[in-house]
């Protein structure tokens, strides 16, 4: 019980104190103008008032001005109109709406983190004395007295810093900037392997190439075989992309042309071979038969000549086998001819004499 007493007799003793000194101080602050209150000593640093900082702006928390005297603060608290005037041993003043009990310190100070390296328009971000910010321009600004602070920086995907990215800065009368500099991840890279079946040449051929990266892919047979389809990492049967989000293995498969051979016949006979398809760069032995009363005359078309030859088959060929009619003469007894050469020969005589 005594005890509650002295409390409430204590708490008695500070009213009436603190209603003394707004009777003694009659402070004028309605725009917290402190030019007029020389006869106050708790509120004077000199006499010339170089000492004084003042805030004219109240905020929403109706904190309505600060005072700085630089040195000691001899008597406080003092109350004046609701608004309580707390001086501290750093030479603060510091007011108070006695509605509200807002505080707000003196000097403040600008805390500026500048970035480079970001591209364009990348968000950054940046955590100072527990208070976040994010920004697409190169600058992030915080306010703060005098004081230390703990920071910490966001680091954006794709990018590095050597910078501190976190740790304490101080604040000590004046601005402070922290410069943080990002580099850009290098995206990875990935190996293109081409491997070709048959006989034929791809573009491009084995490389390295960078993520992301969109790379054409060409066929060409060589002579004689046709593209026929990509395999592994491609399909389609004609050029065709692919996009390098990894290692990535392609085969080109080239198919053999196949020709048609066509052989055709004037006269009477027969051809070896007979028509059918061959392999593109097959050798064909061509071979003509007459039948019995006809001799074989000439190759025409894609072969040529008077005998048996050979074709290569280097595209679709049409060749033709002429064959002629043998002519057949009699054939008469030696004796008989001897004699009808000798009546013809008599009458040739008996004439000339006749002639005569």
């Amino acid at each position: 019980m005594r005890q509650g007493k002295r409390t409430k007799v204590s708490l008695l003793t500070c009213i009436l104190l603190l209603s003394t000194c707004i009777c003694l101080f009659n402070i004028e602050i309605a725009n917290c103008d402190f030019t007029s209150i020389d006869r106050q000593q708790s509120f004077r640093h000199d006499s010339t008032h170089s000492g004084y900082s003042i805030s004219t702006t109240p905020t929403t928390k109706q904190t309505l001005c600060s005072y700085t005297t630089g040195s000691y603060v001899g008597a406080s608290p003092a109350v004046a109109k609701d608004i309580a005037f707390v001086g501290s041993d750093g030479g603060d003043v510091h007011i108070f709406g006695m509605r509200a009990v807002t505080y707000m310190a003196g000097t403040y100070y600008t805390v500026a983190f500048v970035e480079s390296g970001l591209a364009a328009g990348t968000s950054w971000s940046v955590t100072f004395n527990g208070v976040p910010q994010t920004s697409t321009s190169d600058l992030i600004t915080f306010s703060a007295p005098n004081g230390v602070y703990a920071y910490s920086v966001g680091v954006p995907s794709g990018y590095t810093s050597s910078s501190a990215l976190s740790g304490t800065l101080t604040v000590d009368d004046g601005n402070v900037v922290k410069n943080i500099a990002f580099t850009p991840i290098p995206p990875p890279s990935y190996t293109l392997t081409m491997l070709v079946v048959g006989e034929g040449t791809v573009s491009p051929g084995n490389g390295i190439y960078v993520q992301g990266t969109t790379v054409p892919l060409e066929a060409i047979g060589a002579e004689g075989w046709s593209f026929s389809e990509w395999s592994g990492d491609a399909s389609g049967t004609g050029n065709t992309t692919i996009i390098m989000d990894s290692s990535k293995t392609v085969t080109a498969t080239f198919t053999q042309n196949e020709y048609t051979l066509t052989m055709l016949v004037a006269g009477e006979g027969t051809v070896s071979p007979s028509n059918g398809t061959h392999l593109s760069g097959a050798t064909v032995s061509l071979e003509a038969i007459p039948s019995e009363g006809w001799g074989f005359s000439e190759w025409s078309g894609d072969a040529s000549g008077t005998g048996n030859t050979i074709l290569v088959m280097d595209g679709n060929k049409t060749v033709t086998a002429t064959f002629t009619q043998n002519v057949s003469i009699p054939e008469f007894p030696s004796a008989l001819l001897l004699s009808v050469f000798l009546i013809v020969l008599s009458a040739i005589v008996a004439a000339v004499r006749k002639d005569r």
